[in-house]
């Protein structure tokens, strides 16, 4: 996951959100431990032939073409003076590299994301009619989450193709693979808490109420 980012970008990302380090290795600890125990129980009770494969394939109304994409460059910023100073500089002609290296007005320089490729529906609908209005080299207007401030570059478009069945079928079968260990998950998990014989000491619970240990 860490990859995804330069060095130190995830960091700077966890700092302006106000989430420790430690935090966000217990949340992504607990997140690949639910992932895991996913998989190993309900595994080997949840299969996908290639029926059922054929048919999500025949039921997409794209066709499961591939969509419109565009590839994003993320630039985020301390600060939202930073990001509108480097945005005006982009938009007078400021080389981008220039704005990255040297920041904008003498700022330091931006965390920059790699997105990737992206589809209308990989995107956020507040902003993707704005992106995908965007030509290739188009920045987008600042946009604020929590204590970053970004903009967002289109370096690269897509255009809209149909796919054949041979490129559709392993990401139509790990889909419908993870939604079926999900539910059988799901459904085992609720089994089990059915069975479970718990206990309440109302006397412990009143004394936590009152602040004794």
């Amino acid at each position: 996951y860490r990859s995804d980012y330069p060095p130190g970008g995830l960091e700077k990302i966890l700092l302006q959100q106000g989430v420790g380090m430690e935090e966000w290795r217990a949340r992504m600890r607990q997140s690949l431990l639910y992932r895991k125990s996913a998989e190993a129980i309900a595994g080997r009770l949840a299969e996908v032939t290639g029926e059922e494969v054929r048919e999500s394939y025949r039921k997409r109304a794209d066709g499961t073409g591939h969509p419109e994409q565009i590839r994003l460059r993320q630039l985020i910023f301390d600060s939202g003076e930073e990001a509108l100073r480097a945005r005006q500089a982009i938009l007078d002609g400021t080389p981008l590299e220039k704005v990255i290296l040297r920041g904008a007005g003498g700022g330091p320089p931006p965390t920059v994301v790699d997105l990737g490729f992206l589809s209308r529906e990989d995107l956020p609908p507040e902003i993707s009619g704005e992106l995908f209005g965007l030509p290739p080299g188009g920045v987008s207007g600042m946009v604020q989450r929590d204590r970053s401030y970004s903009l967002f570059l289109v370096a690269e478009r897509r255009e809209a193709r149909e796919g054949s069945f041979e490129e559709a079928a392993p990401k139509i079968r790990e889909d419908l693979l993870r939604e079926k260990r999900e539910n059988r998950f799901r459904g085992w998990l609720e089994g089990e808490m059915v069975k479970a014989d718990v206990q309440v000491q109302e006397l412990l619970l009143e004394q936590i109420r009152e602040g004794k240990r």
